[in-house]
């Protein structure tokens, strides 16, 4: 049973070769986290690293009781990780069912078909031959179906159709996840709209952000601030520091680039995210 994450003082990489470090992070029961970053910046390989794939260069994970790279069973039953490219086995859905189904104590059949459903997936085809879209959604439909305490999702929608990133989300908002922590890694930022209960966005081999929805929209307005208040503008859209206590959406995206591109604005969240 996982019912916490924890990585302290962790950094992440191959060989002797770090890709992103000093990370410290707890994430909760129930909360859905989005790790944000371009391309190439070390999302994946820290999902692996959560995930047990790949051991730590230092630093330590601990998912509840278990260490996710020493494989314990427990672990293993409780987390479904969701890579970007994989591989799928040269067999018909009902066997795909029979054979990875078994394995994940919570599966449900009527679940993985009902997501498959949501996702607008009807083929008899040998799975091995689908299309990457459809490729995609079997594995998101399986991932979901498992009610994993701790589900790693890797560019899920890269591949997937515009109606299909629709139904994506759908399922995603629909979904019971408060038993679970999920985090999903991506760089298409409106996918992620709606979603989110916390957001990571890695820079430079940091931790950038690691903060709340709730606690940016207390410490941020988004275009609508006064400009003597203003820490970012990319032009015609801007973050301003939320001085009369007003929430408003969180953008995203806008927060992305803010985050990667403004020192104050990363100094601004730093210093402040540390006081409640």
């Amino acid at each position: 049973m996982i019912n916490m994450l924890k990585l302290r003082d962790l950094s992440v990489g191959y060989g002797h070769r770090s890709v992103v470090s000093d990370i410290n992070m707890d994430f909760i029961q129930g909360g859905v986290y989005g790790l944000l970053g371009s391309n190439g910046c070390g999302k994946t390989t820290l999902m692996k690293t959560i995930a047990g794939g790949i051991e730590p260069i230092q630093g330590n994970i601990y998912a509840s009781n278990c260490i996710p790279f020493l494989k314990h069973k427990k672990f293993l039953e409780s987390m479904v990780y969701m890579p970007e490219d994989f591989r799928l086995p040269a067999c018909s859905v009902k066997k795909f069912i029979q054979l990875y189904g078994n394995i994940r104590p919570l599966f449900s059949v009527q679940d993985f078909y009902d997501n498959l459903d949501t996702l607008n997936f009807h083929t008899n085809e040998r799975i091995d031959r689908l299309s990457l879209g459809n490729k995609k959604k079997l594995f998101i439909a399986y991932s979901l179906a498992c009610h994993p305490k701790l589900l790693l999702m890797d560019e899920p929608t890269n591949g997937l159709d515009m109606e299909a990133k629709k139904s994506f989300s759908k399922l995603m908002v629909t979904t019971d996840f408060s038993n679970s922590i999920v985090i999903v890694s991506t760089h298409l930022l409106p996918d992620l709209r709606n979603l989110l209960s916390g957001v990571i966005i890695v820079c430079d081999g940091k931790i950038a952000l690691d903060s709340s929805i709730d606690k940016i929209a207390s410490l941020l307005q988004f275009n609508n601030g006064e400009n003597e208040s203003l820490l970012y503008s990319d032009g015609l859209n801007t973050i301003s520091t939320n001085i009369n206590g007003e929430y408003s959406d969180v953008d995203i995206e806008l927060l992305y680039y803010a985050v990667r591109e403004s020192e104050n604005v990363r100094d601004y969240l730093k210093i402040n995210s540390n006081h409640d």
